[in-house]
């Protein structure tokens, strides 16, 4: 991993080591490398540092990997009510991950708010995690879509705890885990709906390969898949 530079890599804002608390914006239209050259996080992109992030809105941007937002460089950042809509990949090819968020060795909170309608992404409908964590708190992912692994959330060698959430109607072309697809790491689900989620392979609503974790209070119903519906 390269670290991202500025004029490249997010479209709106672009953060190096600082903390910013960014409040009552709306994000839309916004694009990273309009170029042929990859682009990290639309509207933004935080290389460390400790942003906050609270009561946004972020549509219609669009960047190779976190069509709305990259996190990099173990930033560790607070996202508070923010609604994430119509955020996309540039395309589908299996190396743009993350429609709406993009996570490589960072640590990210999202409490409340809405991630819905994203795509498209190779995988991570709304987002993807690489190497470091995703903590969804009271959050719906709903409708969003990959053509890869994780209609809602991808998440590879990393840690995705999922609690007081509602993930519905995400889908994926032609991987697996129609809501979620894990790879190694860590999975806690808890007090959660996981409803009519969709897999052309495995896992309608979860798959999880080589992977700790639990799944303790939740509901996992209506969910499709060539194998195993639910999880």
């Amino acid at each position: 991993f390269a670290t991202p530079l500025g004029g490249q890599h997010g479209g709106g804002i672009y953060s190096v080591g600082a903390s910013p608390t960014v409040r009552d914006c709306v994000f839309a239209d916004n694009r990273a490398a309009p170029n042929s050259n990859p682009g990290y996080g639309g509207a933004a992109c935080f290389v460390g540092g400790s942003p906050v992030i609270e009561d946004c809105l972020f549509t219609g941007n669009i960047a190779s990997q976190g069509g709305a937002l990259a996190f990099f460089a173990d930033a560790a950042a607070a996202l508070t009510g923010n609604t994430f809509t119509g955020n996309a990949c540039s395309d589908s090819s299996s190396q743009n991950l993350g429609a709406a968020i993009r996570i490589d060795g960072s640590a990210v909170v999202i409490t409340g708010g809405a991630i819905t309608g994203n795509g498209s992404a190779g995988a991570g409908g709304a987002a993807a995690v690489t190497g470091g964590s995703l903590t969804l708190d009271g959050v719906e992912l709903a409708g969003n879509r990959a053509l890869g692994g994780g209609g809602a959330v991808r998440s590879e060698e990393g840690t995705l705890v999922v609690r007081h959430s509602r993930i519905a109607g995400n889908s994926v072309g032609v991987g697996n885990g129609g809501a979620l697809e894990v790879t190694g790491g860590q999975l806690d689900i808890s007090n959660t709906r996981l409803v009519g989620n969709r897999s052309t392979n495995m896992g309608g609503a979860v798959s999880a390969f080589s992977v700790a974790g639990s799944l303790q209070n939740a509901v996992v119903d209506g969910n499709v898949a060539a194998t195993g519906g639910g999880v």
